[in-house]
C-alpha cells in the first residue's frame, strides 16, 4: 500500500509539471511542425546568442511550394533582429552560421498533420552555389537509421520547447545559456567544424556566411544580394499510412524540396523552379511577338 502511495504521489507531481509547462507553451506564433531558422554566432558580436526565427509549417508552406512549384518571395524579414544581435553587416561575417530544421512528432503511431506523417524531418544543408538551376540539390544530407531518426525528431521537438516557452514572437534572440537553443543542437567547433547536427546529420546542417554573394536575384527575379543558400530537405519515417503524402516513397532518405534564400536586407525567399530574370523575359516576350522563335531560359540567380 506504502507503495501505492509513492507511485501515486510520484505520478501527481510530475503530471503537475506537465500541467505547468503547457501552460507555459502559450506562443500564438509558434506550433509543432514550424520550420525553424536558426543563427549563431561562434566569435565577435552577438555570440552568447542565438537567434531563432520560425518561417511557418514545413507541410504547407515548404511541401506544397515544392510540390506546385511555387517561389515563395520574401517569407520574412529579419534584418532588424540579425543586426540588433550579430552587427550591421551580419551578411559578411564569417563567424556567423544558419540552417533551418522541423518536424511535429517525435513518436509513431500511424498519425497525420497535413498529410505528413509524424517524426517527418525537415532540415537544411549548405549550398554550394545557387544556379545555374534551383530544381536541382548541389548538397547531400545523409539518410538516417531508425533509432538515428527518432533521435533526430526527439531533439527538434526539445528546439521546438525553447521557442514554444522562451518567446511570445515569430522570432527570438536568446541567450546560449538558456536550454535547448539552436547551437545545442548543432554544435559546432571555434574552427568552424560542425558535428552532427540533432544527433541524426552528419557534418551538419548549417551555412558559414562569407564575404560576397551566392547570387544577384531572388525569387521573382529581382534584383538583389544573395548572400546566403540551402538546400531543404524532407525526410519521412512512414510511407504506409492511408492518405499520406508520398505514400510508397522512401523512408527517412532525404527528399529535396527547393532552396531557402536570405539577401543583405534580410529578406528570405523559398525557390523551387527557375524564374527569367526581368530582363531575360523581356527579351523572351520581344523575340515570341517577332516570330523569332527565339526562346531563353535562365536561373532565377545568376
Amino acid at each position: 500500500m506504502r507503495n501505492q502511495c509513492i507511485i501515486l504521489a510520484l505520478a501527481t507531481a510530475v503530471a503537475s509539471v506537465l500541467a505547468g509547462a503547457s501552460a507555459q507553451a502559450q506562443n500564438p506564433n509558434f506550433a509543432n511542425g514550424d520550420l525553424i531558422l536558426g543563427f549563431q554566432s561562434k566569435a565577435g558580436t552577438g555570440n552568447d546568442t542565438n537567434v531563432m526565427v520560425n518561417l511557418g509549417n514545413t507541410a504547407t508552406v515548404f511541401r506544397n511550394a515544392n510540390t506546385n512549384n511555387i517561389n515563395l518571395d520574401n517569407i520574412v524579414n529579419i534584418n532588424s533582429i540579425l543586426v540588433s544581435t550579430f552587427g550591421a553587416t551580419w551578411w559578411d561575417n564569417t563567424n556567423i552560421l544558419w540552417g533551418a530544421a522541423g518536424v511535429w512528432s517525435n513518436i509513431i503511431e500511424g498519425n497525420l498533420q497535413n498529410l505528413d506523417p509524424e517524426q517527418s524531418i525537415y532540415a537544411t544543408k549548405a549550398r554550394s552555389a545557387v544556379g545555374p538551376d534551383e530544381t536541382i540539390k548541389n548538397s547531400t544530407l545523409n539518410t538516417p537509421s531508425a533509432s538515428n531518426h527518432t533521435l533526430g525528431s526527439n531533439s527538434i521537438i526539445g528546439l521546438n520547447g525553447a521557442f514554444e516557452t522562451q518567446t511570445m514572437s515569430s522570432e527570438v534572440a536568446l541567450p546560449n545559456t538558456v536550454a535547448n537553443t539552436w547551437e545545442d543542437f548543432t554544435v559546432t567547433s571555434a574552427g568552424f567544424t560542425q558535428s552532427t547536427a540533432f544527433g541524426v546529420y552528419t557534418g551538419g546542417i548549417q551555412q558559414r556566411f562569407g564575404a560576397g554573394s551566392y547570387g544577384t536575384s531572388n525569387a521573382t527575379g529581382s534584383p538583389v544580394a544573395i548572400e546566403g543558400a540551402l538546400d531543404l530537405y524532407r525526410g519521412q519515417s512512414q510511407n504506409n499510412v492511408p492518405g499520406q503524402f508520398d505514400e510508397n516513397g522512401p523512408v527517412r532518405t532525404p527528399q529535396f524540396q527547393g532552396i531557402l534564400t536570405i539577401d543583405n536586407a534580410g529578406n528570405v525567399d523559398f525557390i523551387t523552379t527557375v524564374v527569367p530574370e526581368p530582363s531575360s523575359a523581356l527579351l523572351i516576350g520581344a523575340a515570341s511577338i517577332l516570330g523569332l522563335g527565339f526562346r531563353r531560359r535562365r536561373s532565377v540567380l545568376a
